[in-house]
């Protein structure tokens, strides 16, 4: 009979050697669950402190006063934008720094309230150590619990989160996967508890975790919560007692509930959000394509631990990325899109493989015998299924995985390498804990394969090195010219790293072997002179000292930089702008250079709003109608209330050669950029005069429309037309804005009335992401159109009445002014609550779950009933 077949009370702990039992149930004799006394409370502190210390160990860069992580996506220019835009509402988020406009998902955010309550420096400099922390303490917490040494539990929390890509994903940002990272973490530990006490509180918790998940990123959460399903059940079971269909059930429901409040909560606001899903519109097969695009390729897995084995990321001058992960369909044909594109590393190290087989191989063998057999072949199953669906399109598997609801529209099956690497550091963990009790003879031969994986590894790295001007060569003929030679050397480094790191890990099993008794189970031998009493279990901790130095030495250093504080330094061009802007906005006539690094970093963090940015994968399909009808650029800039436009010289010169344009626009400010010493772009004015007769030998320029379009504007004259003649009307060259507004088909508004047409004044006396509040003083019925995308969960308040909405000139928003008179008027963001609602009920139900653990913990600790 299986161990599955009983119930835990009948399950028996494997002490003995091979077929060898204690009549002793295994609940009677496994560890004490954390904090359930003074020493484990003391050493759930210890675990907590030593991570927090390799959390500043690892963040190094950040030690000089004044520093500022450096990332690319979820900047500290990016956290500045969510900051403003949280001023309006913190559970209803309007970006109104996208383009003219871009609705976001209703939430509770951990992340972003927890940014909302600290500066964007500070927050861009704690977040991921603190996140990476918390998992880590988490899963070690969780390990404990299954009896795991603590060597073993910190090693396997550091595999899972301090190196590969939950580490080096810091370069990108990306705040809501770090976020999942920790309630993921947590949701397992929850889990675990809840498996070892059968308390429905601890399935609450769980359940309030994994809805957490879908608050911070949604697609990775549901690729993590896939995984999490086999492991909750399995934990049901353990709680239950047995299999039985009805006790799961009954045991399971308090938590799935749980998590389906908070998740679907969630999964209603994005849906009610109105932000277009590209790929509904999209072939099939374009949508595979775009969907798979970052696959992770499966012959780039002696990435896993050979570290910067085919480059470091993208674009690094010290070790390329040269794969082909990120490529474009049909790169190799026509050479347009990406080749690749990469800025993170999967690197987690050949000693965390080593226990990982090791770990895996022991529960195969014990798995009638031993209960906690069946669980790490559970997480073993979980770890190859994560790692199979991260290769996405080089897998048969991933084409029907993608056919599930809600999957076919996640981008980047490489997402899965998040789980993938916490699976992996459950099993290394345990692999670990089972060498620490092996018997000697096993123990030699584990070292026996590590050491020849070491020299196969060593070998390679001889050959490798001895051919590395011809290979650097080669290289340089393909097109990487001097980067040719830093890849080899890369290269050469990580056979040489995997071949050292795989000497080490058979140095620590061999030591563990001298101290081994002959017979699992046995009691070991004094120490005879070659390892002391405490030298084994010194050495047990050295595997996770290595992955300290990956993280700190071999990672980290290519990851983890402070920011240049020229990026964010505020330069005359900008105390320009912030004079002259106003309420409008600004656009650049080209992205490249320091125009990029001004839209990445300095225009958000400083507020300087502008209609640009640095990428749209899917647009929304009224945006895309919009640029697919209106492309003379002049004519979106004064629709979307651009006043400022930033180019080159050359490229004003031609645009004022143009007579419509110029017609609108003329040189505002003429400046010469320069180094600022601190990797910024400094800017100093020139004469503007001189500027203007010479446009072709001018640096660089600012453009301003003559009549400055309006953010907000009270229209007389107004014509309801359909969709399609209304964007031919907006791209007609006769047609003057801000004269006629055309309003959408599905108005209520009047036709406007003969005679005189009003005249009306606009007052703007409060802007923000996601709030209009000004005054408007006419003389007759107006439509007042407001430069701002339109979406159907904006409200007006006119004077304190609720007022329709209109949608004008195509997808732009309007109000309509009935009567003369001066009316204040408030237009703000305010979707649906009902998905926040939901959201609240589920994390409160988990925080009162959690907090009721928490009461009863202090009340057996006093001793109190």
């Amino acid at each position: 009979m299986g161990l599955l077949k009983r119930p835990p009370s009948q399950w028996f702990w494997v002490a003995g050697g091979k077929g060898k039992r204690f009549d002793t149930p295994m609940n009677a004799i496994s560890p004490p669950a954390p904090f359930s006394d003074r020493h484990s409370l003391l050493q759930g502190f210890f675990f907590l402190v030593l991570f927090a210390v390799v959390a500043v160990l690892v963040f190094h860069a950040l030690w000089p006063s004044g520093a500022i992580l450096l990332t690319t996506d979820d900047n500290v220019g990016s956290l500045a934008s969510y900051k403003w835009m949280m001023e309006s509402s913190v559970v209803h988020p309007w970006m109104g720094d996208t383009l003219w406009g871009m609705p976001q998902v209703s939430s509770v955010r951990p992340d972003l309230l927890l940014l909302h309550l600290m500066s964007a420096k500070a927050f861009a400099n704690l977040f991921h150590g603190f996140c990476l922390t918390w998992a880590a303490w988490l899963l070690a917490l969780y390990l404990r619990g299954k009896g795991l040494r603590p060597a073993a539990c910190v090693f396997g929390a550091l595999v899972a989160f301090w190196v590969g890509t939950n580490l080096t994903l810091t370069y990108a940002g990306h705040i809501g996967k770090y976020g999942i990272l920790v309630f993921c973490s947590l949701a397992i530990w929850a889990l675990g508890r809840w498996g070892r006490t059968s308390r429905s509180a601890w399935a609450m918790v769980a359940g309030a975790s994994v809805g957490a998940m879908f608050l911070e990123q949604g697609d990775v959460a549901l690729f993590c919560a896939l995984l999490l399903l086999p492991l909750g059940i399995y934990e049901t079971a353990q709680a239950a007692g047995g299999w039985n269909p009805a006790g799961l059930f009954k045991r399971a429901w308090p938590g799935a509930l749980v998590a389906a409040l908070v998740a679907s909560g969630a999964v209603l606001a994005t849906l009610k959000s109105g932000v277009a899903d590209a790929t509904e519109i999209q072939h099939p097969e374009e949508r595979w394509d775009f969907i798979t695009q970052w696959s992770q390729p499966p012959e780039e897995s002696l990435d896993f631990i050979a570290p910067g084995w085919t480059g470091w990321r993208t674009g690094e001058e010290s070790g390329p990325y040269w794969g082909r992960l990120g490529r474009s369909a049909g790169w190799e044909q026509t050479r347009r899109g990406f080749m690749n594109f990469k800025l993170e590393n999967v690197y987690v190290g050949a000693i965390p493989l080593l226990f990982a087989a090791l770990g895996w191989v022991q529960a195969l063998h014990r798995r009638r015998e031993d209960a906690a057999s069946t669980w790490l072949l559970l997480w073993g199953g979980l770890c190859l299924l994560a790692l199979l669906l991260s290769f996405g399109k080089y897998t048969p598997l991933y084409r029907p995985f993608s056919w599930l609801p809600g999957i076919g529209s996640i981008r980047n099956p490489n997402k899965f390498i998040h789980f993938f690497q916490m699976a992996w550091g459950v099993l290394a963990a345990y692999g670990l804990n089972s060498a620490c009790r092996m018997e000697k003879a096993g123990l030699r031969r584990w070292a026996a394969c590590a050491w020849i994986a070491a020299g196969v590894c060593f070998l390679s790295w001889l050959a490798l090195w001895s051919g590395s001007t011809t290979a650097a060569q080669q290289l340089a003929q393909m097109g990487w010219g001097p980067s040719g030679q830093v890849i080899q050397s890369t290269k050469v480094f990580a056979l040489f790293w995997a071949g050292l790191s795989f000497f080490i890990g058979g140095g620590v099993l061999w030591s563990f072997a001298c101290a081994a008794p002959p017979v699992s189970g046995a009691a070991r031998p004094p120490a005879r002179g070659r390892l002391s009493a405490m030298g084994w279990k010194t050495a047990a901790w050295l595997p996770a000292v290595m992955v300290v130095v990956d993280a700190c030495w071999i990672l980290a250093p290519h990851y983890i930089h402070a920011m240049p504080k020229g990026y964010v330094a505020e330069n005359e061009l900008v105390r320009y702008l912030k004079r002259d802007l106003g309420f409008n906005r600004s656009a650049m006539a080209g992205q490249d250079g320091f125009y990029n690094l001004w839209l990445t970093y300095l225009f958000p963090y400083l507020g300087i709003p502008s209609v640009n940015v640095t990428q749209l994968p899917r647009p929304p399909a009224d945006y895309s109608a919009f640029w697919q009808a209106v492309r003379d650029p002049v004519r979106q800039w004064r629709l979307s209330a651009v006043s400022h436009v930033l180019a080159k010289g050359s490229v004003a010169g031609q645009m004022l050669a143009n007579p419509v344009w110029a017609e609108h626009m003329d040189v505002a400010w003429a400046y010469q950029p320069e180094d600022d010493g601190m990797g910024g772009v400094a800017t100093r004015s020139l004469p503007l005069a001189s500027a203007v007769r010479s446009l072709e030998s001018t640096p660089e320029v600012v453009l301003k429309m003559r009549e400055v379009p309006p953010r907000v504007a009270a229209v007389s004259d107004w014509l309801t037309v359909e969709d399609a003649e209304a964007l031919s009307l907006l791209a007609r060259p006769d047609f003057i804005p801000f004269s006629t507004v055309l309003l959408a088909p599905e108005n209520d508004v009047p036709p406007p009335a003969g005679g005189a047409p009003a005249t009306a004044q606009v007052r703007i006396t409060r802007l923000l992401s996601g709030r209009y509040e000004f005054t408007v003083e006419t003389t007759g019925p107006v439509v007042v159109r407001v430069a701002e995308k339109f979406d159907a969960s904006w409200t007006a308040a006119v004077n304190g009445r609720r007022v329709p909405v209109q949608r004008v000139d195509y997808m732009f928003q309007g109000v309509y002014l009935p009567e003369a008179g001066t009316f204040d008027v408030l237009l703000r963001y305010a979707p649906s609550s009902f998905p926040v609602y939901l959201q609240l009920v589920g994390l409160v139900a988990g925080l009162g779950a959690a907090g009721w653990l928490l009461v009863a913990f202090l009340f057996r600790r006093k001793g109190w009933k």
